[in-house]
């Protein structure tokens, strides 16, 4: 990867591109983007029912969405020498949420935390002293150590979510959502 938009041309491939249309949990969705969790975005680009999202046309929206999302997600702060990365937390976010890839970051941090050094709360807030202890790991660690313990902090959490969906006795959506997700990583 060479910048910030790489990241979203691999999320969106991750999607199946721009016109990929299908049910996610049977909520319909476009290009990752789902109408369940996004209807005021959906009806800020003129779309106001879920049946019209694969109107031609908004390949630019989709784009506009997702570089927003780069700065909500505060992505900058990894730097532009650690995309890798930046784009396991980024593509982390995007599929399960802000809140939940800040956990899976702060957790991670835990991990990397000098012994004796205060722990992160595993709230899901990005806030300054998961700021300050991402700055500090950046700092110490080498980018590949830090991206292959991050890919295993993800795949950790996606084996958690997967019993979950086993429990609610949807045996085949768990297993497809398992190979979904470690594509992903």
């Amino acid at each position: 990867m060479q910048n910030y938009l790489d990241i979203i041309d691999k999320v969106i491939k991750n999607e199946g591109g721009y016109d990929n249309l299908y049910y996610a949990d049977g909520h319909q969705t476009r290009a990752g983007i789902t109408w369940k969790w996004n209807v005021p975005w959906w009806n800020s680009i003129g779309i106001h029912d879920p049946k019209d999202i694969n109107r031609q046309g908004i390949d630019h929206h989709i784009q506009e969405y997702y570089v927003s999302k780069l700065k909500d997600f505060k992505i900058h702060l990894f730097g532009e020498d650690k995309l890798a990365l930046a784009y396991q937390f980024y593509d982390h976010a995007i599929n399960d949420g802000f809140p939940d890839a800040t956990k899976v970051l702060q957790s991670f941090l835990n991990c990397l935390a000098v012994e004796g050094g205060k722990l992160l709360s595993v709230d899901g807030k990005f806030g300054l002293m998961t700021t300050h202890a991402l700055q500090m790991a950046l700092a110490r660690h080498d980018t590949w150590k830090l991206e292959a313990l991050f890919k295993g902090a993800r795949r950790n959490r996606y084996h958690v979510k997967y019993l979950d969906k086993l429990k609610a006795g949807d045996r085949q959506h768990a297993i497809n959502c398992l190979i979904s997700w470690n594509n992903r990583i």
